[in-house]
């Protein structure tokens, strides 16, 4: 379980996408202790260039909760490969256990047109 009340420089997310991954998250700075998994109502997952949410009344998207640092999450979101095209939100997760957790969740609203990297896809 993760631990809802996280000291003050640092947040509770929502990562979801290639994100759910301990490896791709360490590559990017992050050290995610504790992961636990939830799932974002109102929301579908769309795959263009990067991966990105956008609402939806019928969908949900599966993810994983953790804390971060605002320093990690800078750092994170920060790496060129991702175009400073994430911006956080605030939103409620709900856990599988049924509880309901704020948590920031990072979305990019604008997306590049062109087809995703095969490597990313895999």
């Amino acid at each position: 379980m993760v631990n809802r009340r996280a000291a003050p420089s640092t947040a509770l997310v929502f990562f979801y996408g290639s994100f759910i991954n301990r490896r791709v998250l360490a590559h990017g700075g992050l050290d995610a202790q504790r992961l636990e998994i939830a799932r974002l109502w109102g929301f579908d997952i769309l795959i263009e260039t990067l991966a990105t949410l956008v609402r939806s009344d019928r969908h949900c998207v599966y993810g994983v909760l953790t804390g971060a640092s605002h320093t990690a999450l800078a750092q994170l979101y920060g790496q060129g490969w991702l175009g400073n095209a994430y911006v956080p939100e605030a939103v409620v997760v709900e856990t599988t256990d049924r509880r309901l957790v704020p948590a920031l969740c990072f979305i990019a609203h604008e997306r590049p047109p062109a087809r995703p990297a095969d490597d990313y896809l895999e």
